[in-house]
């Protein structure tokens, strides 16, 4: 049944998921779809299997956290958190780098009042990854949702 998809659980871990070619016109006349899938299973690790299509998450934004749960893709939690506060980190960062410049600028004017003031907000986005906790989202929709105020 056209519509299906290959699924398999690589080595490194991560979950890759392959369209058979089912509209190829060179496919040879009277190949069925099951033959074609039987096919696009070769030479995959042991466990790849053949899914519905509606078996395969829509949203792609924890992509790398997918794993294989009884034929079907779910979710691992852990790796999306980890995931996620990598996302958070690079956004982090950049503020950081923003905050170095105007520390600079505070420094070459004298200013004490504004180096500590810069200090603090540099102080709060490096705590971060310790104080914002994505420990409490149990769903990949809603630790999608979840970003620092300090980074808004």
């Amino acid at each position: 049944m056209a519509g299906k998809r290959i699924v398999v659980q690589m080595p490194d871990g991560r979950t890759r998921v392959r369209i058979p070619a089912y509209e190829a016109t060179d496919r040879p006349e009277g190949d069925t779809d099951e033959a074609l899938e039987q096919r696009c299973l070769e030479g995959l690790p042991p466990g790849a299997q053949v899914v519905p299509q509606g078996d395969i998450p829509s949203d792609r934004t924890f992509r790398d956290a997918w794993k294989i749960n009884s034929a079907k893709i779910a979710v691992d939690m852990p790796i999306a958190r980890q995931i996620h506060m990598d996302r958070i980190r690079v956004e982090r960062d950049a503020e950081l780098v923003k905050r170095d410049t105007l520390f600079a600028q505070a420094i070459e004017a004298g200013n004490t009042a504004e180096q500590a003031r810069i200090a603090a907000e540099k102080q709060i986005l490096r705590d971060i990854p310790q104080t914002f906790d994505l420990g409490r989202y149990t769903t990949p929709t809603g630790l999608k949702k979840a970003w620092p105020v300090e980074l808004k």
